[in-house]
């Protein structure tokens, strides 16, 4: 029981890794490989929205469109859809879910300082 639970722990951690490892790739420069390493590991929220960013820079619009349906109405989510569109020029876009962002997350009590770099893009 308890050596099975290790090895699925174990297991997971392994895969998980390969989207951090594809963050990291990604945030260097080395798109390729930030996609490779991200597939390996398992769907997530966070592979999606590197996924997401991935399929921006190899300007491939059908893999966007697909990720893009995946976004969740969540805070990194709506940051991720915002950053891709103020990459594209669509800046009115990107402000008003900056906008939304800090609206919403002022009416459920939390600081402005939380999210005080999105002041910048709005202003």
């Amino acid at each position: 029981c308890c050596r099975y639970t290790a090895k699925t722990k174990q297991w997971y951690q392994r895969r998980v890794r390969g989207t951090y490892l594809g963050c990291t790739m990604f945030f260097l420069g080395m798109y390729k490989e930030a996609e490779e390493a991200c597939t390996k590991g398992p769907k997530s929220k966070l592979q999606n929205r590197l996924m997401f960013h991935l399929s921006h820079k190899f300007n491939d619009e059908k893999k966007l469109m697909g990720f893009h349906k995946n976004l969740q109405d969540i805070v990194e989510d709506q940051l991720s859809l915002a950053s891709i569109h103020y990459l594209r020029s669509h800046y009115q876009e990107a402000i008003d879910i900056y906008k939304r962002v800090l609206l919403e997350n002022s009416s459920n009590g939390g600081s402005k300082k939380d999210f005080l770099a999105l002041n910048v893009y709005v202003a």
